[in-house]
């Protein structure tokens, strides 16, 4: 049911996708990648409503960081940075409220990498870092935080942290091949 349901989201195929999710929710099957979808979906069809209505179900819920997050993007899509900044800022420590230290810091690196690309430089940093404390020699904050690092032009911390990263896995082609 996911897997068709976010492939029709992924193709654009909207009303396909959201047929498939009243199926799922009719049978009692409304978990998050159901709801991450139709967030999605409703954000793409500029439906505030259903996105107040996607957010009202992650509210209270483990997984809400992931929604805050999600959040966080569509409010930089639409040029919200102050808003961003806030929502990350909740993202993160929703996160940590329920023990998810690598989402917390995937949300750090992708703050920074916003910073990074609206030329914040100083801004991305401090979201690298705060990745990194977070979750001290974590490979994907290492990568990640290369990626902003150098988005954000200090290519010597960036070269730092890719060293780091690859150091840790040397044979991870994804990682070497893609990400660095």
């Amino acid at each position: 049911c996911s897997s068709d349901l976010t492939a029709y989201r992924v193709a654009g195929h909207y009303a396909e996708a959201k047929a498939i999710a009243s199926k799922a929710m009719a049978a009692g099957l409304d978990g998050f990648a159901v709801h991450f979808n139709l967030y999605y979906i409703a954000f793409a069809e500029g439906d505030e409503p259903a996105m107040r209505k996607e957010i009202g179900w992650f509210k209270g819920k483990s997984l809400e960081s992931w929604n805050l997050n999600h959040q966080a993007w569509v409010a930089a899509s639409l040029g919200e940075l102050k808003k961003a900044r806030n929502l990350f800022e909740l993202s993160r420590s929703s996160a940590l409220q329920h023990g998810i230290k690598e989402y917390a810091a995937a949300t750090a690196i992708d703050e920074a990498q916003i910073e990074a690309e609206l030329g914040n430089t100083s801004e991305s940093r401090a979201k690298v870092e705060l990745a990194l404390r977070i979750l001290p020699g974590s490979i994907e904050s290492e990568a990640g935080g290369a990626l902003a690092l150098a988005r954000a032009g200090d290519l010597q911390r960036a070269a730092t942290l890719a060293d780091l990263a690859t150091k840790q896995s040397p044979r991870n082609l994804l990682l070497l091949k893609v990400s660095l």
